[in-house]
């Protein structure tokens, strides 16, 4: 692509998009979140699109800024967009080998609250299994569900004391393990 092609690109989408859109709010909307997109890949040349003026407002008079409207949050808040999140809390869990039924169910009875499946939780709630193994489920009382899970998942608990299980595979690409 080349010079200024992030003006190319906005046009034609807004050349396709803008006639089916007839509400002026979501018009704006939509013309913000294609901008938010094409500023992530460095675009600042704003102010040569063909809907420049039109849409000034939204483009916070040419200058690239990630959020316009700073200055009036009302109108900035009409205008949300994705953001990225990094959690900050460290995520106690224990693998479930097969063969540490009692290790995990330890594990999960915080303060006599909740607990595995076949036990029952604060509202009285009964879980779905009757024995240990293969199978079993955690209650996540976030959700009030019994959330099922297998030998190698790990049974991780939450910033509220809620567990939930996590696949191996999902764990190794997102967690990384802290020593302490």
């Amino acid at each position: 692509m080349g010079w200024c092609s992030g003006t190319q690109i906005f046009d034609a989408v807004l050349n396709a998009a803008l006639p089916h859109i007839t509400d002026k709010a979501a018009r704006d909307r939509f013309v913000y979140q294609i901008a938010v997109s094409l500023w992530d890949g460095d675009w600042d040349c704003e102010s040569d699109s063909d809907y420049y003026e039109e849409f000034q407002h939204v483009l916070d008079g040419g200058e690239r800024n990630d959020r316009p409207w700073t200055m009036d949050p009302a109108v900035a808040a009409k205008f949300p967009h994705a953001k990225r999140y990094q959690k900050t809390y460290v995520t106690p869990a224990i693998e479930y080998t097969g063969h540490n039924f009692d290790a995990v169910r330890d594990f999960c009875d915080v303060e006599g609250a909740w607990g595995l499946a076949n036990e029952n939780d604060t509202f009285g709630n009964v879980g779905p299994r009757t024995d240990a193994g293969d199978g079993c489920a955690v209650y996540d009382y976030l959700h009030r569900a019994w959330i099922p899970f297998a030998i190698g998942d790990h049974i991780a608990e939450g910033p509220a004391e809620e567990h939930y299980p996590i696949e191996a595979t999902i764990l190794r690409t997102t967690y990384r393990e802290v020593f302490e």
